[in-house]
């Protein structure tokens, strides 16, 4: 490692934890010294409010009262796109999603894979460069035009979100919205649309919201069979920091041990 290699180089430490609250904070430290995984974060930012976590018989009475707290959050104040949920597994999504999609809560799956690696994005990228050789004032139709092929995707809709933004804040042509476009590529920065994010801990990574449920903590589930209880603890640990200001943890049966390391269950 770099400092066998490098043994007189001296390390400095990047300790502060600037995305979260205090404690959400000590909640990350109680994990990392469970097991001795890395160095602790201290906080900087103003309190709020502690992590909890609650239990529930069956996975659909956890999805149900999911549903609940998150009409309460947007009643509160909070934008879909402010909230996520998040799950060790693709089949805990799907639940959740159809239990928000059966309330009428708009939401999106967040896929680990690149946005613009995506066939169907490159394609009408593709559809784009092609219309923006011909295209003349009306950009905006020209765009709707070229996208038909694709339907209502999520894709094609957030493309036209991410247009008729650009629209209002001056962008007059087609081949302009394609070099956003470009660049958006070049930094990993995709189009989102209005939501409560879904991700997978892995697929949540890099990623943080406002309001965080982290759900599913279940024994039979995190930590999973397939995988080291290491790097089990490391995903636990990436779901509690992708919380800036509050986090919310769920289980249904048995709570998972990890819930007891960091403190929030008996």
């Amino acid at each position: 490692n770099f400092t066998n290699k490098y043994p007189h180089a001296e390390v400095i430490r990047l300790s502060a934890g600037y995305r979260s609250t205090p404690e959400i904070i000590n909640t990350a430290n109680t994990i990392l010294r469970s097991a001795n995984l890395g160095h602790e974060l201290d906080a900087i930012n103003s309190h709020g409010e502690k992590p909890i976590a609650k239990g529930y018989k069956s996975q659909s009475d956890e999805a149900q009262a999911l549903v609940l707290l998150i009409k309460e959050d947007i009643a509160g104040g909070l934008a879909t796109n402010e909230i996520a949920i998040l799950t060790r597994t693709n089949s805990q999504l799907e639940v959740l999603e159809n239990a928000l999609d059966e309330a009428g809560i708009e939401n999106q799956i967040r896929n680990s894979e690149r946005f613009f690696n995506r066939p169907q994005v490159r394609e009408m990228i593709g559809a784009i460069r092609s219309a923006s050789v011909l295209s003349e004032s009306d950009w905006l139709s020209d765009l709707r035009d070229c996208l038909k092929p694709f339907g209502q995707s999520e894709y094609v809709r957030s493309f036209m979100q991410l247009a008729g933004e650009l629209e209002a804040e001056g962008l007059t042509s087609l081949r302009a919205f394609l070099r956003e476009l470009e660049e958006r590529s070049e930094t990993n920065n995709p189009p989102i649309l209005p939501g409560v994010a879904l991700a997978t801990l892995h697929a949540a990574k890099g990623l943080e919201w406002r309001k965080v449920y982290l759900a599913g903590v279940s024994a039979e589930v995190l930590p999973w069979q397939a995988s080291s209880i290491e790097e089990e603890r490391r995903l636990f640990y990436v779901g509690v920091t992708r919380a800036q200001e509050s986090l919310a943890l769920t289980y249904y049966g048995v709570a998972s041990p990890f819930l007891a390391e960091a403190g929030l269950v008996n």
